[in-house]
């Protein structure tokens, strides 16, 4: 028995239609099999046959792999995220790296991942800031580090995020490094 698999292809209407209307016209073929070039005409329906069902392929195929394009794209886009961290990261950067308009980026990085691609690259950032924190790095040197382009803009999302400082943050770091 030779291992197989089925895969429904769903075609557009015109190119269903032309299927089914092919396959009824083949299955009437044998009563017609004496007639002038019935061989030419049946091999002529049969090409057209596959050409149809491989346009069907082809066309659920590239419907498919454009939905796999997104995710991939999102990938993409957390790997330059974290490579890039330190740097401003803007959307008018990502649409020149990515080729892919910036509205359809923020509106696809929403509906995948539940949050603004601005909240998910400060979170990132304040990641990295905590992990320099953490490493006792002073805080006048963290924010540089971390990428963000002034201490006020830094202290404001840090206090939004961990609703404490980063000089509360590093003290209650250096306090469990005690204990």
């Amino acid at each position: 028995m030779v291992p197989f698999r089925r895969i429904a292809v769903r075609a557009d209407s015109e190119i269903s239609m032309l299927i089914k209307s092919l396959a009824r016209r083949m299955v009437t073929l044998p009563q017609e099999h004496d007639s002038f070039a019935s061989a030419l005409f049946e091999e002529s329906l049969l090409k057209m046959f596959v050409i149809l069902v491989l346009r069907a392929c082809i066309h659920a195929e590239q419907h498919r792999a454009q939905g796999s394009r997104k995710h991939l794209m999102m990938d993409e886009l957390f790997v330059y995220i974290r490579t890039h961290i330190t740097e401003e990261i803007t959307l008018e950067q990502l649409e020149q790296v990515f080729y892919i308009s910036r509205f359809h980026i923020a509106r696809e990085f929403k509906r995948q991942t539940g949050q603004t691609l601005h909240s998910y690259i400060v979170k990132t950032k304040l990641d990295l800031c905590c992990h320099y924190i953490e490493q006792g790095r002073p805080i006048t040197e963290v924010y540089r580090l971390g990428g963000f382009g002034g201490y006020n803009h830094f202290f404001r999302a840090f206090k939004q995020e961990y609703g404490m400082t980063p000089k509360q943050y590093f003290r209650s770091v250096q306090k469990d490094a005690h204990a």
